[in-house]
């Protein structure tokens, strides 16, 4: 809630909250000032480390530890804390209210009196740093339901990458210079698996009945999604992504190892992408064991390629955002399902929920069926056409060579005495870069407040073709309509704003062009410059 009073009324309320801390530091008593009580930014990382009496054979599995951390204001939050090796435990905390916090820790094995009954302070100041998520806070669910925002309501498009295997196969400085690349080219969230088909790093747990943690592996974690983080990037984590283990682990298993990553990961900025795996129910009961109890980072729900058996979910309080996909279905009928099927009528449905695209064709890369290799211009109509069929939340991006961290040098070239692995190649393939031309016309609109216009459209050629499918979408004062191949779009004009402005924007370049109109009696035909993709974009003069 105060994210969004910031958004309203940000100068009173930011000048009363410093005046508030001021007034906190110096009303501290003189014993606890003297104590110097540790220091941590307004959405920052509070850390805290706890000795444990008890020199667990199984920490995860013998005991639990939870904090409750005390606001200024009075209001408590209730986190997981972790095992961190030996007898070493700890919890991380992102605070956002600035002013003194207190915390008391909670252990299930009561007799451990280092974790039982542990208290303290810290003071939290202003916010500090320059990433987005330092500035902004945390992402969150919008008012509305159905997009992503800062904790103080500055809204987030989800520009996501696919690396399933890169932060665990990769080394800290190949993966410090990945994120690096991908933040330049306006990407704002990293999709990554803590566990995969195929791997040859090292396993995060041993066992099955009683899974025990590899500790090496975590604590290799940090620091690359700190290295997300640092430049503005969403941590979204796949606990299990297309692996047999997520169907062998038994439930409270598979949740207690969730539990681990949310207490872990508490004080990153991260998003959970949880596929359905091994049939509604037992997602369910994972999911709500995972995450029912406490508060937690969003949580996007994927039920597979060319699926949306949803329902059962849509009142489940712990799963904050469908996703989508089709894989390497890159065929005719594929993209029908997205433009005409269960994505293109979700927008519709309660309670409202973003949906993304979170699996799409990869560029480079050889579809299911066959054929030619998937391009750029696939990965960029595909990726326009699926924001605009609902309300546009964002979307996701895939090249091979990157999804499966490939480290193949590239074949020897005359006179180039280095040779680059195909990972990092792959990074500049034409199509990311596009994906940074969509960035940019989405972040200069009001995007939130986008919701589809199909009424707008007097023709709709895809009816004919779903290749040919115009999406389009709308505000009061704004009109966007994403043209794939044909030459001419006719609007009905009862369906254009006051005195309006009428322009294209190419989605491979993002150079604007003026339109041409030829008006008839009630509807509007506007030619395309050329054959190629282009955005329509119709605005109000008054605007």
């Amino acid at each position: 809630m105060m994210g969004l009073i910031m958004n309203r009324n940000r100068r009173f309320i930011v000048s009363a909250l410093s005046a508030a801390f001021l007034l906190t530091a110096l009303t501290l008593p003189a014993a606890t000032r003297s104590a110097k009580l540790p220091i941590a930014a307004k959405w920052g990382r509070f850390e805290q480390s706890f000795k444990s009496r008890v020199n667990y054979t199984n920490a995860l599995q013998q005991a639990t530890l939870k904090v409750t951390f005390v606001s200024p204001r009075g209001e408590a939050t209730e986190v997981f804390g972790f095992w961190d090796g030996g007898k070493t435990w700890r919890v991380r905390f992102t605070p956002d209210q600035p002013g003194r916090w207190t915390f008391q820790t909670h252990c299930s094995d009561e007799n451990n009196k280092g974790l039982q009954n542990q208290s303290g302070a810290f003071i939290c100041t202003t916010p500090i740093g320059q990433s987005r998520f330092n500035q902004h806070g945390p992402v969150c669910i919008s008012r509305d339901g159905r997009h992503f925002e800062h904790a103080d309501g500055t809204p987030f498009f989800w520009l996501a990458d696919i690396t399933w295997n890169g932060a665990r196969e990769s080394n800290l400085k190949d993966w410090q210079e990945y994120a690096e690349i991908r933040s330049s080219q306006k990407f704002s969230a990293v999709q990554w698996a803590l566990l995969d088909a195929q791997t040859n790093s090292l396993t995060p747990f041993t066992g099955k009945e009683a899974i025990q943690i590899n500790l090496e592996f975590f604590q290799k974690l940090d620091a690359k999604v700190d290295a997300l983080n640092r430049v503005g990037l969403l941590s979204v984590i796949a606990p299990f992504w297309q692996s047999a283990l997520a169907n062998d682990l038994p439930e409270d298993q598979m949740a207690l190892l969730i539990r681990y990553l949310a207490a872990r990961f508490s004080a990153n900025d991260v998003a959970w992408l949880l596929p359905v795996e091994g049939g509604n129910a037992r997602s369910k009961h994972i999911g709500q064991m995972s995450f029912g109890e406490l508060t937690h980072a969003p949580v996007i729900l994927f039920p597979g390629e060319i699926n949306f058996a949803l329902d059962e979910f849509r009142n489940e309080k712990w799963v904050d955002a469908f996703g989508f996909g089709i894989g390497q279905s890159a065929d005719e009928d594929s993209l029908k399902w997205i433009v005409s099927g269960p994505p293109a009528h979700e927008w519709k449905n309660l309670p409202a929920r973003p949906l993304i695209s979170v699996l799409p064709p990869l560029e480079n890369s050889v579809p299911t069926q066959g054929g030619a290799r998937v391009n750029s211009d696939d990965v960029r109509k595909l990726a326009w056409t699926s924001l605009l069929v609902s309300a546009p939340a964002g979307v996701t991006y895939g090249a091979e060579g990157v999804v499966n961290w490939n480290t193949t040098l590239e074949a020897a070239r005359p006179h180039v005495s280095t040779r680059l692995p195909l990972w990092r190649l792959s990074l500049f393939l034409s199509g990311a870069k596009q994906m940074g031309n969509l960035v940019e016309v989405f972040n200069s609109i009001e995007f939130s407040q986008l919701t589809p216009a199909s009424k707008f459209i007097a023709i709709q050629p895809g009816d004919r073709a779903p290749r040919q499918h115009i999406a389009a979408a709308e505000t009061k004062d704004l009109k966007v309509a994403y043209v794939p191949q044909y030459r001419t779009v006719e609007v009905f004009l009862s369906a254009l704003p006051a005195s309006p402005v009428i322009q294209w924007v190419n989605p491979q370049t993002g150079e604007k062009k003026p339109a041409v109109a030829v008006v008839g009696s009630r509807t509007c035909q506007l030619p395309t410059p050329d054959t190629n993709d282009w955005l329509l974009v119709v605005k109000s003069a008054a605007k």
